[in-house]
């Protein structure tokens, strides 16, 4: 118990979004698989709570698909029981995919939709699920190949204009695609929301993450441990990493799952990781892992068993 009450001192960081007054927590709190942690309503707000005021974990991720279109109903109404003011907390919402779904019958495939009426209308149905006037941030959750990129310009527009979002941002965007959109909306990108772990380098190696860090964006983390696949030995790529993992570890005292979070802290840019985990000793030991700092000779050892070749 005293390990657990010494853990929960450690609250939570913050970053600022680049040229903005509003920053997050670090972790966020992935909302994906709100609903499959099978909590009752009292239960979750209890959880939100615990995150808010024990963790400093204020910030939450979610996007209108998620839980078959149920997580943000489910997070609303547990928002609704805790006394927290909205402005003491930050959420995060995606649109812009059509999933198949009962609830939508004429969703006959899984599909891209970025039209302006696809968004407007995205994200008035996220707000009444929330039970907010607002979000802080809207993310395009993936990059669309029939998109036009004046009408995503043109639905942020309108929605800053009538104060339903605060500031905009992109998931799974390439640079190019980015610096499309950018270069015809009046507001600023603040965020991209991308894949990276031990397990997923591709976005360290093909200049994504670079480019990210040069025109200013915020670079946001899904799946830091790669859903699970980096720890559960279930993925044959994770053979020569956990090992590793596990030696560092012991000589910080984290687990294997902190290595993982504190190599991704030690980026330039310091990115903002998505805890999608609703366990609330896993939340406890990412705050602590991402204020590791890693001897630089692991960081690289931790490369090389991740890429599998040796640097020159």
């Amino acid at each position: 118990m005293e390990a657990f009450e010494f853990q929960t001192k450690s609250r939570a960081d913050r970053r600022q979004l680049p040229g903005e007054e509003l920053s997050l927590s670090v972790p966020v709190q992935g909302c994906w698989r709100i609903v499959d942690w099978r909590m009752t309503s009292g239960e979750l707000s209890d959880h939100l709570s615990f995150l808010i005021d024990e963790l400093g974990v204020t910030s939450f991720d979610h996007a209108d698909i998620y839980g078959d279109y149920e997580a943000e109903s489910c997070f609303g109404e547990a928002l609704k029981r805790t006394s927290h003011n909205r402005h003491h907390i930050e959420i995060i919402s995606k649109c812009g995919i059509r999933a198949v779904s009962a609830k939508y019958p004429e969703h006959r495939f899984d599909h891209y939709d970025t039209r302006k009426e696809h968004i407007l209308e995205s994200v008035a149905q996220s707000l009444v699920k929330l039970g907010t006037d607002y979000l802080d941030i809207l993310l395009i959750h993936r990059p669309d190949p029939l998109m036009h990129v004046e009408e995503i310009a043109a639905a942020f527009e309108l929605l800053a204009h009538k104060g339903m979002v605060r500031c905009f941002g992109l998931s799974n965007f390439t640079p190019s695609q980015w610096r499309n959109l950018a270069a015809v909306c009046p507001m600023p990108l603040v965020c991209n929301q991308i894949e990276c772990s031990l397990l997923h380098m591709q976005t360290l190696q093909d200049g994504t993450y670079d480019a990210l860090l040069g025109d200013g964006l915020l670079p946001l983390i899904w799946s830091p441990l790669a859903g699970g696949r980096l720890l559960n030995g279930q993925d044959d790529s994770a053979s020569e990493i956990l090992p590793l993992l596990a030696q560092i570890g012991d000589q910080l005292d984290i687990t294997p799952a902190g290595v993982a979070l504190a190599w991704l802290a030690a980026l330039p840019g310091k990115p903002v990781p998505l805890m999608g985990t609703g366990t609330r000793n896993h939340i406890i030991e990412s705050i602590r892992s991402m204020k590791q700092n890693l001897d630089r000779q692991d960081w690289y050892a931790l490369w090389e068993a991740a890429t599998g070749y040796s640097l020159p």
